[in-house]
């Protein structure tokens, strides 16, 4: 690639980084979240049962654990950069190879490789972020988990309205279209200069160290945030529904998730501000607690603005936790951190939920499916004062 290109330039000028950062955040979500408004429609096609289409959208969110340390390994030895872009590849490829599958083995097959390429993204990102941005990474961070929420409301928003009619109701194309967009970004990626940014560097670590205490507290705490707002989203409407109020759903889901757009948007502004502090962690952590309760136990409007607490403290306390890997990390341990706190936090995630379900059917109580994830998650967000914050050299 021409080194002297204005697309070089750009794309190796700060600016430019952030763009870069942005555009891989859409693909930690994007493809994953196009499916899920598809599933009557591909199970229709192909015979799928409940259970069947429901994997359609679990079965990348589990892979994201069970890859998170092989992704820390795939980033030691080919470097950061490297990584996301065959990570971008393998996703939207596999996205994309969805679409054409003839049957059901090859759709979940399809479906196994492209979880694989976002779980390699996973820790290669706050890698990438310690490389390009040393000195900036809360605003790094917020820029690409910013990415990561628009990517999550575009494909599960505009799919069915949009994308669908205009690909003539093909539900293969459909796919396809959210796929398509990552050969730019990896052609963006491909102009970025590596000589002096070290993101084509091998790493020296990709096990996680899981005799230090900040591997269990920061995937503790991000387990807990994930389950607030996964939480919140599984059980709500069921609640709501066996409460008899129906037309709360809608608004409330929308509450919850549109709302982290704020709180990202807000991050811009002030992460580098709160970056590595203890506090905004468990307030905000405690909020959402208490977030939940009141969804869980008021009426009408008041339960979409509860709704909506949980969604905003949620998600600014996601972009806070992903932006102390690399910050706390170093240069060398910056992905085995990053793995060990996702694998850790996608198992409570799928866990405690669980639990809540249970709990629901033993007790015929809807009310009792939030006791395991308001629990849990006050606790872990206590965790965040045990945390020990020294902040990384810049190498």
């Amino acid at each position: 690639m021409h080194t002297d290109s204005p697309l070089s330039r750009f794309f190796s000028h700060d600016k430019g980084a952030f763009v870069l950062l942005w555009l891989a955040g859409l693909y930690l979500r994007m493809t994953v979240l196009a499916a899920p408004p598809l599933t009557p429609i591909i199970g229709e096609a192909m015979d799928l049962g409940q259970a069947a289409m429901g994997a359609l959208t679990t079965l990348p969110t589990l892979l994201l654990a069970a890859f998170a340390i092989p992704g820390a390994f795939i980033t030691a030895r080919l470097g950061a950069r490297r990584t996301v872009v065959w990570g971008l590849m393998i996703t939207a490829g596999a996205s994309a190879l969805r679409g054409a599958a003839p049957g059901p083995t090859t759709l979940f097959g399809a479906t196994l490789l492209m979880g694989m390429g976002i779980a390699a993204m996973q820790p290669a990102l706050p890698a990438l972020v310690r490389r390009w941005r040393p000195k900036g990474i809360g605003l790094a961070t917020a820029v690409y988990t910013n990415g990561l929420l628009v990517g999550e409301i575009l494909s599960s928003g505009l799919t069915l309205p949009v994308v669908l009619p205009l690909v003539g109701g093909s539900w293969r194309a459909a796919i396809a279209v959210w796929s398509l967009p990552a050969i730019l970004v990896v052609l963006g990626f491909s102009f970025r200069h590596t000589v002096h940014d070290g993101s084509d560097q091998p790493l020296g670590l990709w096990w996680p160290n899981w005799s230090k205490s900040d591997v269990w507290i920061l995937g503790l705490l991000l387990g807990g945030t994930a389950i607030l707002y996964f939480g919140t989203n599984a059980y709500l409407p069921n609640l709501l529904h066996a409460k008899g109020r129906p037309e709360l759903v809608s608004p409330a889901l929308i509450a919850l998730n549109a709302i982290q757009l704020t709180s990202s948007a807000l991050l811009l502004v002030f992460s580098e501000r709160l970056a590595g502090k203890r506090w905004p962690l468990t307030a905000m952590g405690l909020t959402a607690v208490a977030g939940m309760a009141g969804a869980v136990t008021a009426d009408g409007p008041w339960v979409i603005f509860f709704a909506g607490v949980v969604g905003f403290c949620s998600s600014f306390m996601m972009i806070l936790l992903l932006a102390l890997p690399p910050l706390i990390g170093g240069r060398d341990r910056t992905a085995s951190l990053a793995a060990g706190m996702f694998t850790v936090s996608y198992v409570c995630s799928f866990v405690v939920p669980f639990i809540g379900g249970l709990a629901w059917d033993a007790t015929g109580f809807a009310h009792a499916a939030f006791i395991p994830l308001g629990g849990f998650a006050a606790v872990t967000s206590l965790l965040a004062l045990r945390l020990r914050v020294v902040r990384a050299e810049v190498q």
